[in-house]
């Protein structure tokens, strides 16, 4: 093997041209297909980056209460009351968690901006098994009575874009909606929660509700549901036992909540008790980015599916003609001895020399096109979910997708040149050109790229159709030197009436301002889609 492959190198360094044009079709198609791959495993298939992520379950439930619901996500939600029941009377989970995501505003060093609040449970990261990076993560007597323990974890990305990575930031005050909070860690670098696509600044126990949403407390009401709940689950425990466990807890938990409420039909009793909690797996967290992304990237992966298919085509092509001027080579090792399982493992050899290259190359082309395709979305739209990095997942793929294509484009041609008739290819080194079954074959890999480069051309025009329509759909109003902004100034702790004459002031200075023709405010947005 080493023999061969030391001879393969001697062989395409010979036909430099030929060798170029094989490497970069494969480096088009290789490369594509890993880019779309590395967007497709970090949307579907990414894990959090936590202790056994598949330990982890996520509470769903066909929720038909009556009350009120508030949620970031499309993930069932649940009263803090009913999170504190399934916290309290589940055995097979080895913690249970809960959070919900909020707005709000941060005011540090006479500057206040709008920021993202994670509200968790005080053992949330104790269950996750994930540390602080620097100061402490939060503990359950965190998120004891409300408002008692006014304390802050700051995400990593927020402590180093907004405090410079300082580390003296511990132990100092920042004020969350007007309310003096001490800051008492910072989340390791690559946490971002358990909600795919949204990153955190703060995080905030949940028993400091009050403070973090000042326009609505809810937090001992039964009604009010806001809460996604995660659990995980005890070693030795199965996912089906687990569930048939909370099914009985959740029955008796159902019958209290109901006798709890004063008014009440038999109708809506019965949609209350017949609610069924289901455990879906939680490994990816509460994966909303799967469901804005998984069929656009399901789609893209079949056309670069096509694309390598016709690299393969090509670099077949190539190699037929190829063998078919190395005849008289192949016709002489034969007449000396060499047998014809030695030929095609050569070939073979030479073909996946060629795909490997291209894998490698490949490499660098799904990094460049990632980072392409990222640039391109709004700045928001994966939360630092998604980066152009290539790891180990990434490595195995190309390796494994470039070992296969090789064997995909290199069979056939190799199958034809080790088939060499001695006595007429020793005659006439071109006899193979006139081979009909050749020549067939040919044709057909000639019609296959035709009929697939049609196909990639019509569906790239109808895309680029709809992207154009869609660039030129009229909104009503003129969308040229147009900006907007929003600030929601109960988070401060406004009065509704002090607000509104917060706006009519705001609105009458941005009006005098030099180069401004109008302004105006609207809520929730008369831009909003």
């Amino acid at each position: 093997m080493g023999h061969d492959l030391r001879f393969a190198l001697r062989t395409l360094a010979r036909s430099p041209l030929f060798t170029a044009v094989a490497v970069l079709s494969l480096a088009l198609g290789i490369g594509a297909n890993t880019s779309i791959f590395s967007l497709l495993d970090q949307v579907l298939y990414r894990s959090l980056p936590v202790r056994d992520p598949k330990a982890l379950t996520v509470f769903h439930v066909d929720d038909h209460s009556s009350g009120s619901s508030s949620s970031d996500n499309n993930q069932s939600v649940f009263s803090y009351p009913m999170y504190q029941d399934l916290r309290d009377r589940s055995a097979v989970f080895s913690g249970v968690v809960a959070r919900a995501g909020v707005p709000v505003s941060v005011s540090w060093n006479g500057q206040t901006e709008r920021a993202r609040a994670e509200m968790v449970s005080g053992n949330l990261f104790e269950v996750l098994g994930v540390s602080a990076a620097i100061g402490r993560a939060f503990t359950p007597e965190d998120d004891g009575a409300p408002g008692a323990h006014p304390v802050v974890m700051l995400s990593h990305d927020y402590w180093v874009r907004r405090f410079a990575g300082e580390p003296g930031v511990l132990n100092v005050k920042v004020a969350i909606n007007g309310h003096p909070m001490i800051v008492i860690g910072i989340a390791p670098p690559g946490f971002r929660g358990v909600l795919s696509g949204e990153n955190p600044d703060v995080f905030v126990p949940i028993a400091m509700k009050r403070e973090v949403t000042p326009t609505w407390d809810g937090l001992t009401d039964r009604r009010t549901r806001w809460l996604n709940i995660l659990a995980r689950l005890k070693p030795g425990v199965s996912p089906e036992q687990a569930q048939a466990a909370i099914r009985t807890v959740y029955r008796p938990i159902l019958e209290d909540q109901v006798k709890q409420y004063h008014e009440r039909s038999k109708r809506a009793e019965q949609l209350i008790l017949g609610q069924k909690l289901e455990l879906q797996p939680a490994a990816q967290g509460i994966n909303q980015l799967r469901q804005e992304w998984e069929k656009p990237l399901v789609a893209l992966m079949a056309l670069v599916g096509l694309v390598l298919l016709i690299a393969c085509a090509n670099v077949a092509n190539l190699l037929l003609a190829r063998a078919a001027s190395r005849q008289r080579e192949m016709a002489i090792r034969l007449a000396l001895g060499a047998g014809r399982r030695s030929l095609l493992r050569q070939l073979l050899i030479e073909s996946l020399v060629i795909a490997l290259a291209g894998g490698l190359l490949g490499l660098l082309v799904s990094v460049w096109t990632t980072s392409a395709l990222l640039r391109i979305l709004p700045a928001d739209a994966t939360g630092g979910w998604i980066a152009a990095t290539l790891d180990v997942r990434l490595l195995v793929f190309t390796l494994a997708l470039s070992t296969f294509t090789g064997l995909l484009f290199g069979l056939a041609p190799a199958l034809q040149a080790s088939r060499a008739e001695v006595a007429s290819a020793l005659r006439e080194q071109r006899a193979a050109l006139a081979s009909p079954g050749a020549a067939r074959f040919r044709r057909i890999l000639v019609v296959a790229q035709l009929a697939l480069s049609l196909l990639l051309l019509v569906g790239a025009g109808l895309f680029a159709r709809s992207l154009f329509n869609l660039l030129r759909v009229d909104p009503g109003f003129r969308t040229e030197r147009l900006l907007t902004f929003s600030i929601d100034p109960s988070l401060n702790g406004y009065a509704k009436e002090r607000g509104f004459a917060l706006f009519r002031d705001l609105q009458e200075r941005l009006a005098r301002l030099p180069g401004v023709v109008a302004a105006g405010a609207a809520s929730p947005g008369s831009l909003a889609s």
